[in-house]
This record gives structure tokens, C-alpha cells and sequence, in this order.
């Protein structure tokens, strides 16, 4: 027993008590650094390539006239609080870069819009010659001469890049 209670009377240094105090402020910092990281990242996977600067969009309020000028376009209609979606977003992103279509893409974020249907009825009465095919976002819409040529829509099945890939290869847009 004599031991034991040497073990607890015994005088410790102090440096003994700096040492751990530092090496537990470096532990908490370093954890709320990498945490900080992770949640940057993670929000940075539900932004859609497509709200990049460089991505010719619209808003809805302008919708009507900004479509009224183009001659050949590539209207892309999705929203942005879904990571499935997002992803789809990602990788149409990347065909249409690789295909050196960006210029030609317009994109409509309607992610406000989304959970009423309110889009739907806006795209049917721009593009009554494609009204039947009009359904559920993401879909992507041909437009030649301010016209609705064609469309893919995700009423069946979500679109991917080898639906996208078909359409710019039946109509040679380039």
C-alpha cells in the first residue's frame, strides 16, 4: 500500500500538466479545422456545375424574352437541392464541356419553382409544340430558331449523359 500512496502524493511536474494541456488545445483545433473542410466540401457536392458564372442562365421573370433571341440553344432545367440530381448536373456539365457546347447551354435553376409544378406550365406555353413531352425536371430542351426542336425529360427515368449524348448527335449541334 505504501506504494500507492507514494504514487499520489508525489509531486508532478508542471511541464508534465503544459503538455497536456497544448498537445488537448492542438487536438481541438485541429479537429474543428478538418471539420470545417469536410462541410465546405460537402456543400460544395450539392452545387450544381451549372450555377457557375460562365453558364449563360435565366430567372424566370426574364424567361420569355431572354429565349425570344436565340437562335440555336441547349435549355437546361434543373434545381439544386438533390444530391442525385446535382450529380446528373456534374456529369451533363462535363459532356457538354468536352463537346465544347457551354456556350450554347442556357440554364434554368428552379429549385424555388420545383416542388409546385410551376415550371411545367411556364415551358408548356413557351413551347407548345413540344408541350407533351414537357415533364419532370431535370430535362433538357433542343432550340432552334426560338423554337422547341426536341426534348428529354425525366418523367420515366432520370436523363443521363448518353440521353444528352444522342440529342446533340441527331441534330449535329455543334
Amino acid at each position: 500500500m505504501g506504494k500507492l500512496s507514494e504514487l499520489f502524493t508525489k509531486k508532478k511536474p508542471a511541464k508534465n500538466y503544459y503538455i497536456v494541456l497544448i498537445v488537448s488545445v492542438l487536438v481541438i483545433v485541429f479537429t474543428l479545422i478538418f471539420r470545417s473542410i469536410y462541410l465546405n466540401y460537402m456543400e460544395s457536392l450539392n452545387v450544381s456545375l451549372f450555377q457557375d458564372k460562365s453558364i449563360n442562365q435565366i430567372n424566370t421573370e426574364d424567361f420569355d424574352f431572354a429565349l425570344t433571341e436565340v437562335s440555336e440553344a441547349i435549355l437546361y432545367v434543373s434545381y439544386s437541392d438533390n444530391k442525385e440530381i446535382t450529380s446528373i448536373d456534374r456529369k451533363v456539365y462535363k459532356l457538354l464541356e468536352r463537346k465544347n457546347l457551354i456556350d450554347k447551354v442556357i440554364y434554368w435553376d428552379i429549385t424555388d419553382l420545383y416542388k409546385d409544378g410551376s415550371y411545367l406550365s411556364t415551358l408548356r406555353n413557351k413551347f407548345p409544340e413540344v408541350s407533351d413531352n414537357i415533364s419532370i425536371a431535370p430535362l433538357v430542351i433542343y432550340i432552334k430558331d426560338g423554337k422547341a426542336v426536341d426534348v428529354i425529360s425525366s418523367e420515366f427515368t432520370l436523363i443521363d449523359t448518353d440521353m444528352v449524348k444522342d440529342m446533340i448527335e441527331k441534330y449535329g449541334i455543334e
